[in-house]
């Protein structure tokens, strides 16, 4: 069951329902979506109604599509039904039905994600010169392996107090998670908690300890 607080209902997803609106071509499909529409701007204020009852009215306003043989319209209701439920991203549910920047694709994201691949593909050449010049004579499967263990390592990467600004990444960093993993999953034994207490209290060196405690001799 979808609890309330887990459906989203925001502004990109009314432009989308409006736009879904407008590929009906029975009225009994576009009444059905209306009443999405119209329970998502019955909030207070600014707010936009959602939970349980929203995917419930997209649910039906998508059957009555359904019914009606308008496809297209199906599609993008289950489009809305996947963003409102968390299955779709902001990003991608905006680029996908061109909400904004009057239907053009979005130039801040694919100028984002160009930078990133720049920095990422600069930083690997970097890496790769650094590494060759300690092992020149590394072939390309020794690169490739070099290349996953630093991958790895860098979901360990830390911020060193005594030096702002910068980060690093601590070689070996995933080798030690992989043997606490391991450790934590396959070597430590979960005993009788009441068995292990009598056992720690009952021996000698607790007897010995709560013999001479002063509290043993009031």
């Amino acid at each position: 069951m979808i609890r309330s607080m887990a459906v989203r209902s925001d502004f990109s997803l009314e432009l989308q329902i409006e736009q879904t609106q407008k590929e009906a071509n029975f009225e009994e499909v576009r009444g059905a979506i209306d009443s999405a529409l119209q329970y998502m701007r019955s909030g207070r204020s600014r707010n936009r109604r959602g939970g349980r009852t929203l995917v419930t009215l997209l649910e039906q306003a998508r059957s009555v599509a359904v019914q009606a043989q308008e496809w297209q319209v199906v599609r993008l209701l289950q489009d809305s039904l996947d963003y409102a439920e968390g299955r779709i991203l902001n990003p991608d549910f905006k680029d996908r039905h061109r909400l904004y920047e009057d239907g053009k694709r979005s130039i801040i994201r694919r100028d984002f994600i160009a930078q990133n691949i720049w920095t990422i593909t600069k930083c690997s050449a970097e890496a790769i010169q650094e590494h060759l010049k300690d092992h020149p004579d590394a072939t390309a499967t020794d690169l490739l392996s070099y290349f996953q263990s630093l991958s790895r390592d860098a979901l360990f990467l830390d911020a060193p107090e005594d030096r702002p600004g910068r980060y690093r990444i601590l070689r070996g960093s995933d080798e030690m998670a992989v043997w606490l993993e391991r450790v934590l999953r396959e070597r430590i034994d979960i005993e009788d908690p009441r068995e292990a207490a009598r056992r720690i209290v009952m021996s000698p060196e607790a007897l010995r300890a709560h013999l001479k405690s002063p509290a043993r001799r009031l």
